[in-house]
Formats: C-alpha cells, sequence, structure tokens
C-alpha cells in the first residue's frame, strides 16, 4: 500500500487542482445525467461541505438541479468530507432523511 508523502499532503490540493479542474461539469463520466434519467430512481440526499474545494458546493447545485426534487444540504465549516469533520451537522440530517424516506 502506498503512503503519501509529506510532499503530497502540503501540496495534495494544487496536486489534485491541476489534474482535474475545471470542475465545471457534475462528474466526468455522467453518473449524475444516468441518475436523473432513471425510471425509478432511489432516494436521493446529497450532502455537501460548505467549504469544500475538491468539489466546490456550486456542483452540488448543479446536482440538485439536474436530479429535480432532492435535499442539498451544506454542511457549514466542512470540507470534502464533512461525516468526519463535522458529525454534529452531518448526522442529525441524514438519519432524519432515512427515517422519513425508509420508516
Amino acid at each position: 500500500t502506498a503512503m503519501p508523502t509529506a510532499g503530497w499532503i502540503t501540496n495534495g490540493g494544487n496536486i489534485f487542482n491541476q489534474r482535474y479542474s475545471p470542475l465545471d461539469q457534475i462528474d466526468r463520466d455522467n453518473v449524475g445525467e444516468r441518475l436523473a434519467g432513471l425510471a425509478n430512481r432511489p432516494p436521493v440526499l446529497l450532502v455537501w461541505g460548505a467549504l469544500d474545494k475538491a468539489v466546490p458546493p456550486a456542483i452540488g447545485e448543479q446536482a440538485q438541479a439536474l436530479l429535480g426534487d432532492v435535499p442539498l444540504i451544506l454542511v457549514p465549516e466542512a470540507g470534502h468530507a464533512p461525516y468526519l469533520e463535522r458529525p454534529d451537522a452531518f448526522d442529525p440530517p441524514v438519519l432524519r432523511f432515512i427515517s422519513s424516506t425508509f420508516g
């Protein structure tokens, strides 16, 4: 298993941005379009870190527009891993969604 080097950790965001930017589409393999086109689409809850720089909230907003009537939760003070960074803000809306959707 490869371990990240200190340089990768320090410059990881720059490496990611050089390789994958600009993020001007929901995704590069059109998963969003395929999901939106499913006749029997599963329930969807979009949860985004409000400070996500890897996949900015604007992408979540695009996903929401594409999918239609689905909720988008922006977790404040969280980046790309809101479930780790802010479980106090991530867990309650996810648990409410699961409870209300699957009873």
